[in-house]
């Protein structure tokens, strides 16, 4: 009897073969499986297994390509449990053995914001010390809490605090009802802007000036899923009924792109436990993956 199926397997095996092909490559994928650091937050669990959702739904679109790929997990559920504080100090130990290996090209996926910290603590360890680092922040919220524990509100203070003048902080999307006034105050070089200042900015064709990259400067663009507007991005711990639509983030990549010789990417709080049947909020972001990456289909 013939399987009916067979075809799809044999797709699945071409698909896989592509991923192995032996070519040097274009860029690297690391995963941070664990959202111990959102519970810590009182957050919803489940964003542990968003690099998982979103890899699956990236090698659908990535099998035709010639680009090779590979991802590398760097975060343990179980160690950060165990010791938050030494699993980051890992974690950042890891991401930095990475780093030395040259790629044009890294992303970074998590579970929670707080696995930026190790993110951003690896880079000013393997750059220059005169460097600074700047980070874009698209989010609802500005993750610089002063809780005296660490979790996934608190990455950019902590890192604020242990890099001081060398880190710089551009937040985009904000909502003032969604933080809280004590969070704006003790962070060096932070600037915020909101979402109507990020659509004029748009409007105006300022949007460089906002986002104001510097070559000397080594420039992370981190998404926090939540600052997506809910139509696009259901599927996070705390939904946004005004976020970011898909025009204004295409804005907002297409800006980066032209001005990183060397983009590092962060995408952060999906939570595929509250996705529905259509996969919308994984099929996005590797939507966002594939049209970042792969430079033969930008217009896609």
């Amino acid at each position: 009897m013939i399987n009916k199926f067979e075809h799809l397997k044999e797709r699945k095996k071409d698909q896989i073969i592509n991923l192995k092909k032996d070519q040097p490559q274009a860029f690297s994928i690391l995963t941070s499986s664990s959202d111990f650091g959102v519970s810590l937050n009182g957050g919803r669990l489940g964003s542990r297994f968003a690099p998982k959702a979103i890899l699956s739904q990236f090698a659908k679109l990535h099998a035709h390509t010639n680009t090779a790929w590979s991802s590398q997990e760097v975060a343990h559920q179980e160690n950060e449990e165990k010791n938050f504080t030494q699993a980051q100090t890992i974690e950042a130990d890891k991401i930095s053995h990475l780093l030395k290996k040259k790629q044009s090209c890294l992303i970074h996926l998590g579970g929670g914001h707080d696995h930026i910290y190790p993110l951003l603590k690896a880079l000013s360890e393997t750059t220059s010390s005169d460097r600074l680092i700047h980070v874009i922040n698209l989010d609802a919220h500005l993750d610089t809490r002063k809780d005296t524990t660490l979790h996934s509100g608190t990455p950019f203070r902590q890192i604020s605090t242990e890099l001081k003048k060398r880190f710089r902080l551009t937040q985009i999307g904000i909502h003032s009802f969604a933080n809280h006034q004590e969070n704006y105050k003790d962070i060096e070089s932070m600037t915020v802007h909101s979402l109507n200042e990020l659509q004029k900015a748009i409007e105006k064709k300022t949007l460089s000036q906002m986002m104001d990259i510097h070559p000397d400067e080594t420039t992370v663009l981190s998404i926090d899923c939540d600052a997506l507007d809910s139509t696009l991005m259901s599927a996070v711990s705390a939904p946004n009924h005004k976020g970011i639509s898909a025009p204004q983030l295409d804005s907002i990549l297409t800006s980066y792109k032209e001005s990183c010789l060397s983009p590092i990417v962060g995408i952060y709080e999906y939570n595929p436990l509250y996705e529905d049947l259509s996969c919308k909020g994984a099929r996005f972001l590797a939507h966002l993956l594939y049209r970042f990456y792969e430079q033969n289909n930008e217009t896609t």
